[in-house]
């Protein structure tokens, strides 16, 4: 149980909430100045719609994934290396939180030299019973920065920090409203 939280949450489920949050569908792109736009929008796209074949093949032999927000939960931060890490990561998380649906709103998204930055709303419909909710799916709405690092056409660095505070207190609305 997180000291912080009071709330207790599988490892894998918990972060792959809000990184499939992070990582949620764009269909936004005016392909940028170094043409990473559509690239990017492919790389959403797969984790959004569960394409691990898509996705693991955008990411470059040596990808590295970094979430850092995770101590929210008094876990270490997810520091994951190689697209079968990274893939059976979203993969294994989806499938133990029972998300149903995941829609980005971006904000706003810039690039300078290789790397954007992705500044989203994501929405989150997930299995109740994951979070102790007597209902059968919750909603959850929460701010994310997304980070990616393209090299050679291919995604060799994504970071997430999400605002799983705002997360929690709206699962914890839900855990109170019949």
């Amino acid at each position: 149980m997180s000291m912080k939280t009071g709330i207790t949450l599988p490892a894998t489920g918990a972060t792959f909430l809000f990184a499939v949050l992070a990582l949620a569908g764009a269909g936004v792109s005016a392909d940028g100045p170094n043409g990473f736009d559509a690239l990017i929008d492919r790389y959403l796209e797969a984790v959004r719609t569960e394409d691990w074949k898509t996705m693991a093949s955008l990411l470059a032999p040596d990808a590295h994934y970094l979430d850092t927000s995770m101590t929210i939960f008094d876990r270490p931060p997810i520091d994951l290396r190689g697209p079968e890490a990274i893939v059976g990561f979203f993969r294994n998380a989806n499938e133990e939180s029972g998300t149903e649906e995941v829609r980005y709103d971006i904000r706003r998204r810039w690039t300078s030299g290789d790397t954007t930055v992705i500044d989203i709303v994501v929405h989150v419909r997930a299995a109740g019973d994951f979070f102790d909710v007597a209902k059968k799916t919750v909603e959850i709405e929460a701010a994310l920065i997304t980070i990616l690092r393209i090299v050679d056409g291919k995604v060799i660095y994504h970071a997430d920090y999400t605002d799983y505070a705002e997360g929690l207190r709206q699962i914890d609305e839900q855990r109170e409203t019949p």
